[in-house]
């Protein structure tokens, strides 16, 4: 929601934003911890360079209040078709 905000407010409004989330759990003690989250990104943004793409995306992971409220070292894969 947050790139998708940042493309539209920078006149790009995606075509397609679609993102998996692969993430690693660990067990400390009796509880289950998110250890770490990798974001595989593909988008679709008619009249967007790759380089464009890849600096909103990672802005918006640095601003998202879901990855800043998570204390998971947090990976992004983008793509630009």
């Amino acid at each position: 929601m947050a790139l998708a905000f940042r493309l539209s407010g920078a006149g790009h409004p995606p075509e397609r934003l679609q993102t998996k989330a692969d993430l690693t759990m660990v067990q400390e003690g009796q509880a289950w911890t998110i250890a770490a989250i990798t974001l595989n990104l593909t988008g679709k943004v008619p009249g967007m360079s790759k380089e464009d793409f890849l600096k909103h995306a990672e802005e918006a992971k640095a601003t998202c209040p879901v990855s800043r409220v998570l204390k998971a070292e947090i990976t992004l894969m983008a793509e630009l078709e």
